[in-house]
């Protein structure tokens, strides 16, 4: 069946919503729109924050 996050992410990409290359990575409709919806009730620092650390996150992983 699958996951929530998948099931929303190809009901997305049917609609219309591409995925965005951000280098060699995939960024995801689903993520896409969950940083909007952050950005819409954080704000903007609050999602440079996030955005860095996941960032700092994926590159320590590697």
């Amino acid at each position: 069946m699958g996951t929530l996050f998948g099931g929303l992410n190809k009901s997305l990409i049917r609609i219309g919503f591409t995925r965005m290359y951000f280098g060699e990575r995939i960024v995801e409709p689903v993520i896409v729109i969950f940083f909007w919806v952050m950005l819409w009730f954080v704000g903007l620092q609050a999602l440079g924050l996030v955005a860095i650390l996941c960032l700092v996150i994926i590159y320590v992983q590697q």
